[in-house]
């Protein structure tokens, strides 16, 4: 019946500490973290996604599931050159 009550209050201690707050952006400005974006950023980010080629390639289909007789489900996988290069990733 002891380890019991040493294993409740064991538990107990840890769930207090598990549940115990804390800021882990302290010394951080959140002000700054948090603001909207500047138009650099935008411009900057709209310049790399222009970058990015999202066109699937080595289409397959995995498999094939009837639904009904006139509908069927496809599992198809492909891959993604994410950037537009002439080189191997």
């Amino acid at each position: 019946m002891n380890a019991y009550r040493c294993t409740a209050l064991l538990l107990l201690m840890l769930s207090w500490f598990a549940c115990k707050k804390k800021d882990v952006l302290k010394g951080i400005d959140k002000a700054s973290l948090f603001a909207p974006p500047t138009a650099a950023e935008i411009n900057a980010v709209e310049q790399t996604w222009s970058q990015r080629n999202l066109a699937p390639q080595d289409i397959r289909i995995e498999e094939t599931q009837a639904v009904n007789p006139k509908l069927s489900a496809y599992i198809i996988s492909f891959r993604l050159e994410i950037l537009k290069s002439t080189r191997p990733c």
